[in-house]
């Protein structure tokens, strides 16, 4: 039986968080039961939870297979900030370090150990691994182990050899966010599974907006898009593009870099550092680039090209709003994307393939939610037919008929047997008097000049309509040439209609709030300032002192005790402990410099309560000038309480958090113009004993205080006293 005491308190204590995310807690007690567990779980759905919390609860030491080095430093570093004993094996490790690390292994120090794949063929290592105690192995990633996976990487396979090492085989927890269900099998099988418990949360990630965008001119749309301040990741289809995009963006003034296999790999670790301590957060890449990224703050990722398959795009857009905050995903679609994809395709002769590529395209050109199209490729049914955030959703079409385009363009096909790629088609339909046209006599036939009217962007993208429907296909070895299907003969013999969606109004998908809503922006960006000096001072990652929610958080209670701080989403004791001080400091001095900033911010959401509830009720009453509702929000604490009303009773007439109400009794006790009683908030018996305990103590914060004086004393009472001594001070 699981001790859910144990459990809650452990969440807290180094994770910081109050409750479980859907599914973490049925995963982390079958493991702690015993039972090996496959966990299918969105990206920034929490699965590093759900094997880091057993860690520390199991008796040794958890191995982690993960696929990268980035990605296991990462989660080092995020580990040791929540003190815990983590550490990475990998190739970076000096012979020094290694060695440290194999006597922190053999002596029980480590309660989580990171390796490699790869790591498993190494004979010395598996040796020393035989004299530790292993409870369980996690396989990170697992769609790395099925040839099915997006991501098939064949050391994994070696993974089930690990058993053997032990006397007693440890559990097994394996766990990744896009897997189909063949792949789901794969894993069961691969890794020799027993009787696991299988757990699938879904895949929906409700805070990402997805948009698929056609602009005449991909680079320029980027440019006039992206927000310079903020991480975005643009994935390009070849290292040519990456480089290109990147060096264009560099000239327009973007803090951009870049990175893809074929740079030095100095220069990928120092191109990822860049973008991972925010020197410049915008990075252009190829899908080399992000799986073993765990950066939290992503507000956007773009695919300048179309992906090869919806796995491979859901798992690069899931690097997008990874804390849980809003953000944005968008696909730069042309046609000739599919023409580039059709034709890599025709070199392997690979059906699963294409048939990946098919549902790619048609998410391109689909009408339908596409929140629930990619929903429904992953197997999973939703009740909402329109998410109503998405481009599709945003934006009204109109289906037009193209059947008499459509057959002018098969018939072009046809009367040049197929020897063709699109531009010379185009050209053909266009009457393009090119040598290239008619040289060949190309202007002879009987299509020529017959779509006159239209410019070659509308025929391009008819064309990509044709191929997406499957009337089209690319073929070639060297060049992409387009053919006719037998389909095609559904319109061109049967007059089978054929339409295509047109953008009548434009929509742009929007992300749902999904933090706590409004929050100060001006005290947000402070707090961001010393999270990146902070980060710095410790070299580790902004995202990984604190991520943008907590930020978020923090700019919308403006906690200024430990019992506040110790409330907040990701805050644990060791990063109260670490970071708590000077992140109260930075809030409480904005208070002071502008004490009506909470009165401000409720005001704000009032009003957006009643936009929601009555918009046009809401547009004609009249705005008071901030003086009349920021007046001093202390001062109307300060006048409720000299009416009588107790501290509870305050809470529920203003309708603020209790932190905000007590940081207000706080700031009104320092200053002796209010007139205000101890006794009103602590005994008489209560005040001499905190203040002994304030008089012996060399630490006067309230931290060391409160665990001084136990659970009969909160922080509030302790506060309101130092306040008063600070006050007669």
């Amino acid at each position: 039986m699981v001790d859910k005491e144990l459990l809650y308190g452990t969440l807290k204590k180094y994770f910081g968080y109050d409750s479980f995310r859907e599914g973490q807690e049925e995963l982390i007690t079958n493991t702690l039961q015993g039972k090996d567990v496959l966990g299918i779980m969105p990206t920034s759905g929490g699965k590093s939870l759900c094997y880091q919390l057993p860690a520390l609860l199991l008796d040794g030491m958890t191995i982690v297979v993960s696929p990268l080095v980035s990605l296991m430093k990462d989660q080092v570093d995020s580990l040791r900030e929540m003190g815990i004993a983590a550490a990475y094996l990998n190739s970076t490790l000096s012979r020094e370090e290694f060695l440290q690390l194999m006597d922190d292994m053999r002596s029980g120090q480590l309660k989580l150990l990171y390796i490699a794949p790869e790591r498993i063929d190494n004979e010395s290592f598996m040796n020393a691994l035989r004299f530790v105690k292993v409870p369980l192995l996690v396989v990170d990633e697992a769609h790395c182990i099925s040839q099915w996976g997006s991501d098939f990487r064949p050391a994994y396979q070696g993974v089930a050899r690990l058993y053997d090492l032990f006397d007693r085989r440890p559990m097994v927890a394996a766990f990744t966010a896009t897997a189909t269900e063949p792949v789901q099998d794969d894993i069961l099988v691969q890794l020799r599974l027993q009787n696991p418990f299988r757990l699938v949360t879904g895949f929906d990630r409700g805070n990402l907006a997805f948009s698929v965008e056609k602009p005449a001119d991909k680079f320029k749309f980027l440019v006039k898009d992206l927000n310079p301040k903020e991480a975005s990741i643009i994935y390009c289809s070849t290292r040519k593009n990456v480089e290109s995009v990147q060096k264009k963006l560099e000239q327009k003034g973007f803090a951009v870099t870049l990175y893809h296999a074929g740079l030095p790999e100095h220069e990928r670790q120092r191109n990822q550092d860049d973008f991972l301590f925010d020197r410049k957060p915008i990075m252009v890449a190829t899908n080399a680039f992000g799986m073993g990224i765990d950066k939290s703050n992503v507000r956007t990722v773009y695919h300048y090209n179309m992906p090869k398959n919806i796995e491979s795009y859901y798992q690069e857009a899931g690097r997008a709003g990874r804390d849980g905050e809003e953000a944005r995903v968008i696909l730069l679609f042309s046609s000739q994307d599919i023409i580039i994809n059709q034709l890599l395709n025709s070199k392997t002769n690979d059906s699963e393939a294409t048939n990946k590529l098919n549902k790619m395209i048609n998410y391109c050109y689909t009408n339908q939610c596409l929140r629930r199209y990619i929903l429904e490729y992953f197997g999973e049914t939703t009740a909402e037919l329109n998410c109503q955030h998405c481009s599709n959703c945003l934006r009204r079409t109109e289906q037009i008929d193209i059947t008499e385009e459509a057959q002018k363009i098969l018939s072009c096909v046809v009367r040049v047997r197929g020897r063709y790629g699109v531009q010379k088609i185009i050209g053909i339909l266009t009457g393009s008097k090119q040598k290239g046209i008619t040289d060949f006599g190309l202007d002879k036939l009987k299509t020529y000049g017959l779509m006159s009217a239209y410019n070659d962007g509308e025929i391009r993208e008819m064309i990509g309509v044709l191929i997406a429907d499957e009337y089209l296909q690319v073929t070639g070895d060297q060049y992409p040439l387009i053919q006719v299907t037998p389909k095609a003969l559904e319109v061109l013999k049967e007059g089978k209609k054929v339409g295509m969606s047109y953008a009548v109004e434009s929509g742009r998908g929007t992300a749902k709030q999904s933090g706590g809503g409004l929050y100060d922006t001006e005290l947000f960006d402070r707090l961001r300032g010393v999270r990146t000096e902070m980060a710095n001072e410790h070299g580790i990652p902004s995202y990984i002192v604190f991520s943008d929610s907590t930020l978020h958080e923090m700019a919308r209670n403006f906690p200024t005790d430990d019992d506040g701080f110790l409330r907040l989403s990701g805050v644990g004791e060791t990063k109260l402990e670490r970071y708590g001080e000077v992140f109260m400091g930075v809030i409480s001095d904005y208070l002071k410099e502008f004490p009506d900033a909470e009165s401000i911010l409720q005001q704000k959401r009032l009003e957006q309560k009643e936009q929601e509830g009555n918009p046009e009720t809401a547009e004609k009453r009249p705005k008071p000038a901030q003086k009349n509702y920021a007046g001093t929000t202390f001062e109307e604490t300060y006048r409720l309480y000299k009416e009588g009303k107790t501290v509870e009773e305050i809470i529920a007439i203003r309708g603020l958090a209790r932190m905000t109400i007590e940081n207000h009794f706080r700031n009104l006790a320092e200053q002796s113009a209010y007139e205000m009683r101890l006794t009103d908030f602590v005994t008489a018996e209560q005040a001499e004993a905190i203040a002994g305990a304030i008089e012996e103590a060399e630490d006067q914060h309230l931290k060391p205080l409160k665990e001084k004086l136990g659970d009969d004393y909160s922080y509030f009472q302790i506060g309101m006293v130092l306040a008063f001594r600070k006050r007669e001070q």
